[in-house]
């Protein structure tokens, strides 16, 4: 049989809920298997009646928002021996289990060409990570753990100490971890480029520490919602982070022109900026940022409700912003 794949699927935002309803599967290039809700199971049943040469030239697999049977995905692991990209996102079902994924883990015949996983919205997972700290996965770039929400520390340590290569690392809404966790992770992160925490209240000042001293490379940093935020602490982060693009600091209470001000001194790629929901940001701040983020095409201070100026003005300060966020 033919092995198939989905075109792109409609992305999920990070934090919502997944939406089956809104994510068609249509076909495509044979070395991709990629399906997603009742499409999967006829997917899983192809791939298992192809050939050792056939299972050997697949490249991607990517299974999205399906209830999984028993058994499925370990035998996903035979004859993958040029797997790099695996996205298991929203599956549900026995299949889905916990021990399900560590089998497939453990059964990739080369999990050194693995360079990215997904498991988004597993809410099963927790000891499937274990494996990623055997050291055999020394390619993976890209790993998302959004939604995982049983992940705890002792996990997170593990993906820091086997994955070296890791660029880029979602959390998003992975309520148990701690600040501390988190900072001994990324503080072994040294190639990390992306971290998004959104929703991940325990975020705060350790944790920005850590990115300071250890991912001097680190473009895009996602802390919405994190409480453990000092506008000090905020501010020593911007100071060392001179490669940052995008920040999104969205309802981080304590945030305010300590923050701005060292953006404005020190990040001069800055391009993106979510503030929405800081009251303490005022006009001071806003010009501060403006004298050193010429760059700066997206704004969001939203809620900011120390600022006064308005559209025209701050339009003024900011001439590169094409999108705006203003609503108070």
């Amino acid at each position: 049989p033919r092995m198939e794949r989905a075109a792109a699927v409609p992305a999920v935002a990070s934090g919502a809920d997944p939406d089956p309803a809104a994510l068609p599967s249509t076909t495509s290039p044979d070395n991709t298997i990629a399906a997603t809700g009742a499409a999967v199971l006829p997917a899983l049943a192809a791939l298992a009646a192809a050939s050792a040469e056939e299972r050997g030239a697949v490249e991607e697999v990517r299974l999205e928002f399906a209830d999984v049977p028993a058994g499925a995905l370990p035998r996903l692991a035979a004859g993958a021996t040029r797997l790099s990209t695996l996205r298991l996102d929203g599956l549900t079902g026995a299949g889905a289990a916990d021990g399900e994924t560590v089998a497939l883990l453990a059964a990739l015949p080369s999990p050194a060409s693995l360079t990215l996983l997904s498991l988004y919205w597993n809410t099963a997972m927790r000891d499937a990570l274990f494996i990623l700290g055997g050291g055999a996965f020394t390619a993976l770039a890209t790993l998302s753990l959004s939604g995982c929400r049983r992940l705890a520390d002792a996990g997170l340590a593990a993906v820091a100490g086997g994955c070296p290569a890791l660029r880029r690392l979602d959390v998003t809404r992975c309520t148990d971890l701690t600040d501390g966790g988190m900072a001994a992770a990324v503080a072994e992160l040294k190639e990390l480029r992306e971290f998004r925490a959104y929703a991940v209240e325990t975020f705060g000042d350790a944790t920005l520490a850590a990115l300071a001293s250890h991912c001097p490379q680190l473009a895009l940093l996602d802390a919405t919602g994190a409480r453990g935020v000092t506008d000090e602490g905020a501010a020593a982060w911007a100071r060392a982070s001179r490669h940052v693009a995008s920040l999104h600091l969205g309802w981080v209470a304590r945030v305010g022109d300590g923050l701005l001000t060292a953006l404005g001194s020190s990040c001069p790629t800055l391009t993106e900026l979510n503030l929405h929901g800081n009251r303490a940001i005022t006009d001071a701040g806003l010009r501060a940022l403006a004298a050193g983020c010429p760059l700066l095409a997206a704004l969001d201070v939203r809620g900011a409700i120390g600022t006064t100026a308005g559209q025209d003005e701050l339009g003024a300060l900011f001439p590169g912003v094409r999108e705006w966020r203003l609503q108070r």
